[in-house]
C-alpha cells in the first residue's frame, strides 16, 4: 500500500470515530525519523490533530487509548509512533 492510501485509511478509521469532528488533521512526520526507519516507503510517523466530542468527560489517557486501540492493525503493519493533539473542544 502507498503511504498516501495508508494516511486515507487511517483518516477514515478517524472519521468513522466521529463523522462530526469538528476538526482533523492527519500528517505524516514519517520523513523526521528516517535515521531509524525505512520511510520512504511507509508510514511509520504520525500526528493526529482531531477535535471532536467523544473527547468531552475523557481524560487525556484515555483518549490516547482510544486511538491507539482504533489503529492497532496499523501499528501491526509498521506503524510506529503516533503524536496526539486530542481536544473535545477548538
Amino acid at each position: 500500500m502507498e503511504k498516501n492510501e495508508e494516511i486515507l485509511k487511517i483518516k477514515e478509521k478517524l472519521i468513522n470515530l466521529d463523522p462530526n469532528n469538528k476538526y482533523l488533521e492527519v500528517i505524516d512526520q514519517s520523513a523526521m525519523h528516517s535515521e531509524h526507519l525505512d520511510t520512504k516507503k511507509q508510514v511509520t510517523h504520525l500526528k493526529i490533530i482531531m477535535v471532536s466530542d467523544k473527547f468531552s468527560g475523557v481524560s487525556r489517557v484515555d483518549r490516547s487509548k482510544m486511538i491507539h486501540n482504533l489503529l492497532k492493525d496499523d501499528f501491526d503493519e509498521g506503524l510506529h509512533a503516533l503524536s496526539l493533539d486530542l481536544k473535545d473542544k477548538l
